[in-house]
């Protein structure tokens, strides 16, 4: 009888236990609910908000991408060009259909019938004049059938002319296209490139500024105690305000070419945008490579003048097989297509020569700069010396806090001078390379 009340308190027990903790775990499940998804929408922000950076930093690579991507010339050209293709296959298409229509409305070719009875004098006059109509009839027929072959041939040259113009437009545009992304890269890699040394520029004249405005309270002070003249203190103030509206300046044009760039690469100019710096180049000397005429022979510009060149032959030749209403007429025609032909010939040599002293003038102005960015660097280590001797003498007190302060300017100074040199060695360098690519700035 206990052991039967014990069970049974055992299984009461039990199921009250398993009604309380299904009550406590639904108490807990909307808590844990509300925090789960709290912390799903807080990892979801913080994925937008490292989304958002990352699309606000802007490196020369995503730049380059951007402004190429996107470019309205570029398109406009890349449109022209595949127009351009379209317009071929359709004078082509047109050319090779031309031949099957038929020259049409020829003359008809009955069947006589002879008489069946010889004595018919009339059937024989009826047979005769059927035989000698269709003999006038073959004979129109055929003037007929060679003026439609002149004409299909004449219509078949002009169509190929017209295709080998259009094959001719579309190369070329090819070419300009080519050369106009390079510009455009050149252009996107020195506009980003320059911002540091804008920024940089700017950041120095602020500090001249404030050295400034200490020398205009220092020169105050000396004035009210009769130690400098009214002309000095004049002078000083001038500077200020001169270095002040500089200073203001720069910072404009700064944030102006930031918003520039910005706006050729088709991004909000409102929003703050971080630039990574572009990785330091080595300082480095470079050859006139032995390879020249090659080099010239792969430029856009030599391609697209043999192009004019080809051009100008194939119009010599249909000024030679083009039938003309006079003779005067055709040998002034060939006498154009033959001058124009000398003047593509003539060009041709002076664009190689000029283009291989471009060359040659881009390699020697590379190396100019090799040596002022070594010289520039010299005099900074000079100064940096020169610097650390004149702190350790301030300490001392020895030296000025003014006079340090004008070393240090000059240390920065001589540091945007050395930044300045880099992009423009930067710079040669894209055109050296650019070499390979066809592209040579004229």
């Amino acid at each position: 009888m206990n052991n039967k009340r014990f069970n049974q308190w055992v299984i009461l027990y039990t199921i009250t236990a398993l009604i309380f903790g299904t009550f406590l775990v639904t108490l807990a499940t909307p808590g844990e609910v509300v925090a789960s998804t709290t912390n799903q929408e807080d990892k979801k922000e913080e994925e937008n908000k490292e989304k958002e950076e990352e699309n606000l930093t802007l490196d020369l690579e995503r730049v380059l991408k951007l402004g190429l991507e996107d470019n309205f010339n570029l398109m406009l050209i890349q449109y022209q060009v595949e127009e351009m293709r379209y317009q071929v296959l359709d004078q082509i298409r047109a050319a090779d259909q031309l031949t099957g229509t038929g020259p049409g409305n020829l003359l008809p070719i009955v069947k006589c019938e002879p008489p069946a009875d010889d004595k018919d004098e009339e059937g024989k006059k009826a047979f005769e004049e059927c035989e000698k109509k269709n003999e006038t009839n073959r004979k129109i027929n055929k003037n007929i059938e060679a003026s439609f072959e002149a004409e299909v041939q004449s219509q078949r040259r002009q169509i190929e002319n017209l295709a080998q113009d259009m094959l001719y437009n579309e190369r070329r545009s090819t070419f300009e296209m080519e050369d106009t992304k390079e510009k455009i890269r050149l252009n996107l890699i020195e506009s980003y490139i320059n911002l540091d040394v804008l920024k940089a520029s700017a950041e120095l004249q602020k500090e001249n500024v404030e050295l400034l405005k200490k020398d205009y309270e220092l020169k105050k002070i000396q004035h009210s105690h009769g130690t400098v003249s009214k002309r000095e203190l004049r002078k000083a103030e001038q500077e200020l305000q001169k270095a002040t509206q500089q200073s203001a300046d720069m910072e404009l044009n700064h944030k102006r070419s930031v918003r520039k760039l910005l706006w050729n690469l088709n991004l909000d100019p409102k929003k703050e945008y971080t630039f990574v710096p572009v990785e330091k180049i080595e300082n480095k000397e470079y050859e006139i490579p032995s390879n020249i005429k090659e080099l010239i022979e792969k430029t856009n510009a030599i391609q697209l003048a043999q192009e004019k060149l080809t051009k100008a032959k194939r119009d010599q030749a249909n000024a030679e097989s083009q039938l003309y209403r006079d003779h005067e007429l055709k040998q002034r025609a060939k006498k154009q297509a033959e001058d124009k032909l000398k003047i593509e010939e003539q060009s041709i040599k002076q664009l190689e020569l000029d283009i291989e002293l471009k060359i040659i003038e881009t390699f020697e102005k590379a190396n100019e700069l090799y040596d002022q960015y070594a010289e520039m660097e010299e005099k900074l280590e000079d100064l940096l010396e020169e610097y650390e001797v004149n702190q350790t003498l301030f300490e001392k007190g020895f030296v000025s806090k003014q006079k340090l302060d004008q070393l240090k300017i000059s240390v920065k100074q001589t540091e945007v001078e050395l930044s300045k040199l880099t992009i423009q060695q930067y710079m040669y360098r894209q055109l050296i390379e650019a070499l390979d690519r066809g592209f040579i700035q004229q």
